[in-house]
């Protein structure tokens, strides 16, 4: 099957999946090589402004109960809001993060939404909300106190 990807669509799924790599990876310089500098990221542990705070929350996460943490995504959507703003529907399935205690928390389910923008050429994340589906509440509450 041809895809019928816009030229943008197929440079932003690149950008979202070198990323991923970055992030299964536990590599946080190169992670937030893909943030814009006014990023908002949100999660079970709340929102984060600013290129560097997030960069932090994503170091104190993979250095702590997120060390064995594995991420895999399923796009579902790019839609292009403008020529330099696109965003990204996806599910991802979190394994490997453990509970305080050390115990394995399972895996977890996910619908993540990125906004990219285009800056000077390059498609950097301008927010990312990831909202958990399948956790139960005792997970959420274990996941919003890993940062």
């Amino acid at each position: 099957m041809k895809s019928t990807l816009a030229p943008e669509s197929a440079e932003i799924l690149s950008v979202i999946t070198r990323f991923g790599e970055a992030l299964n990876r536990h590599d946080i310089r190169t992670v937030s090589s893909f943030f814009d500098d006014n990023v908002v990221f949100t999660g079970p542990a709340g929102t984060t402004t600013g290129k560097a705070a997030v960069t932090e929350r994503f170091q104190l996460m993979y250095s702590g109960r997120f060390r064995n943490a594995t991420n895999t995504m399923q796009v579902t959507g790019v839609q292009m809001l403008t020529s330099s703003t696109a965003m990204i529907a996806a599910w991802c399935i979190a394994a490997g993060i453990v509970r305080s205690n050390g115990d394995a928390l399972g895996d977890l389910k996910s619908h993540v939404s990125t906004t990219l923008v285009n800056r000077g050429g390059r498609w950097l994340i301008a927010s990312q909300t990831i909202v958990n589906e399948t956790a139960t509440p005792q997970a959420i509450d274990e996941v919003s106190k890993i940062a």
